[in-house]
């Protein structure tokens, strides 16, 4: 886990991101990297976030 980002909402959702697949590996690392662009792609479209989601996770879709 990355850590955590609150809405404009008063909400809390847990950020993360995606460190193993069945075709690849992230080290921590990277995935730490990603925290600050995550932080700021939840912030700009919060308002498609679900009602009630408790994480949001990154995952690399080129490498899927």
């Amino acid at each position: 886990m990355l850590g955590s980002v609150r809405t404009s909402g008063g909400k809390s959702a847990a950020i993360s991101a995606a460190t193993i697949t069945t075709n690849w590996v992230r080290s921590e690392l990277a995935a730490e990297y990603m925290k600050g662009a995550l932080e700021t792609a939840i912030e700009k479209n919060e308002g498609i976030l679900p009602t009630g989601t408790a994480e949001v996770c990154t995952r690399n879709v080129r490498n899927q």
